[in-house]
């Protein structure tokens, strides 16, 4: 007589496919990388050097005038092309 096989190559394949996947996931639970014990913060405030009473807080130098030079505007108009 002949043996009939009760397992099917689709029902072959689906299992092999679960298979996988828990051996997959149950290998990245156990041996993946571990995230850090004391994550950094992000919300921090940068921290800068000591702030003096009376100076700016920009280190933009300040518009000065100098004697025999004429200060420039570099405002730009718009042109209309016709």
């Amino acid at each position: 007589m002949e043996s009939k096989d009760k397992f099917t190559p689709e029902l072959r394949i689906l299992v092999a496919s679960l298979l996988s996947m828990v051996v997959i996931i149950g290998y990245t639970k156990f041996f993946g990388q571990k995230p850090p014990e004391h994550p950094p913060q992000q919300n921090q405030p940068v921290q800068t050097g000591p702030a003096t009473a009376g100076t700016p807080a920009s280190n933009a130098p300040a518009a000065t005038s100098i004697p025999g030079v004429a200060p420039t505007v570099s405002a730009a108009t718009p042109t209309s092309l016709r």
